[in-house]
């Protein structure tokens, strides 16, 4: 079947028959990042795409170390052929110093619709940005120096895109593909996502409600879909693994949050995911000295500063409260006093309220939202999730 044929998101349910197909005068490289000599990034979900791509004899499996310019092999010493196609998988950047996939991670990232927010000094970044909407992964601690960072919610990203070089009797170049993440988790996911027949009908029902493809998007030329992977806090992260190895279809959530596809025109269709009615609900407790909320579904315990944790309170319990009672009882105005508060009081006020929805959006994984917003008519604070 030819792409240009391809209805609807079919070629997302039938992802390796038209995104990673066998084609006569090409094969394929996979790209699988490695620490050190032997240490394997991603080890599941590589299990996962070697058994999916396991009676393919066009596919070579390529082993890169990351970040690093010292080839692992002697073909990764020169520039990809122009009849090869390339799959990363993760984060392709962490290829970008390997000569064989510098332009290919060019091609990918260079000219993403999404724009990764990473550091200036090097290494990947744990945010990437569609529109004004930006998506970042949660960790459930700040990991210590050196050590791993444990995350219950990522972003897994889905790339594909056709180069523009191509031999005069082609119509379109090598194909570039990267199933990646934010993070592992984020890789993993969407690694598991598009290997399992039940969760591509899923994911593609999810894409037909963030963006209904039209006759002018080429989606094989470029698209991107960004799919939030979440497990339901400590516990399950620290299941997950034996749990998919059993075959537990509920191991994760996961839901697309963002689609972007090349026009006719060149220009980007962007879409992000319509926000629904929230089913939030806040849960608070005070552990061990540690003042903590919890945002479920899908949320971990994370720990807020006195202040924000007795604001929080204080509307979770009365969800909507006027600014001048709020400053009373946070013992910004004296008890007895009775008059409106002051600029300086109310300004101390603002200040704690944005502090304490950045970290709401934190733990809810939203931060296109504001939980607490300020009614100008009635001049009170509303708790809203």
């Amino acid at each position: 079947m030819k792409e240009d044929t391809v209805s609807g998101y079919d070629w997302l349910v039938h992802f390796w028959k038209h995104c990673v197909p066998v084609e006569p005068q090409r094969t394929w490289d996979l790209v699988v990042l490695i620490d050190g000599d032997l240490a394997l990034r991603d080890g599941f979900a590589y299990a996962l795409l070697r058994d999916c791509l396991s009676t393919r004899r066009d596919v070579a499996h390529r082993f890169v170390r990351a970040w690093s310019s010292r080839p692992t092999h002697s073909d990764l010493e020169v520039p990809a052929k122009a009849d090869t196609n390339i799959l990363f998988l993760g984060r392709p950047k962490p290829s970008s110093s390997c000569p064989r996939y510098n332009k290919a991670v060019g091609e990918l990232e260079g000219k993403a619709f999404g724009r990764f927010s990473d550091p200036t000094t090097g290494g990947a970044g744990r945010e990437i940005q569609y529109g004004k909407t930006v998506f970042h992964r949660h960790a459930i601690e700040e990991p210590e120096e050196g050590r791993y960072r444990r995350c219950d919610r990522d972003y897994g990203l889905l790339f594909l895109r056709h180069t523009l070089e191509r031999k005069p009797e082609e119509k379109s170049g090598p194909r570039l593909v990267a199933i990646g993440g934010l993070g592992a988790l984020g890789t993993l996911g969407l690694a598991q996502i598009l290997t399992t027949p039940e969760k591509r009908c899923k994911l593609a029902q999810q894409a037909a409600e963030v963006l209904e493809l039209q006759q002018h998007h080429r989606w094989a030329r470029h698209v991107e879909m960004c799919v939030r992977v979440q497990v339901s806090g400590e516990t399950a992260l620290d299941r997950i693994l034996n749990a998919l190895a059993e075959g537990d279809a509920d191991a994760f959530d996961f839901q697309v949050e963002a689609i972007a596809v090349e026009n006719e025109d060149g220009t980007a269709d962007i879409r992000i995911r319509k926000e629904r009615d929230a089913v939030y609900e806040i849960r608070l407790r005070r552990i061990d000295g540690r003042n903590q909320v919890r945002v479920v579904p899908g949320g971990s315990w994370s720990d807020l500063p006195p202040k924000r944790f007795e604001l929080l309170e204080l509307l979770n319990d009365a969800r909507e409260m006027p600014a001048h009672e709020l400053c009373r009882r946070l013992g910004y105005m004296g008890q007895g006093d009775k008059g409106e508060p002051n600029q300086k009081t109310l300004t101390r006020l603002s200040k704690l309220i944005h502090d304490l929805n950045k970290s709401l959006e934190n733990a809810c994984g939203e931060k296109r939202i504001r939980p607490v917003r300020f009614d100008k008519p009635k001049k009170v604070y509303r708790l809203r999730l």
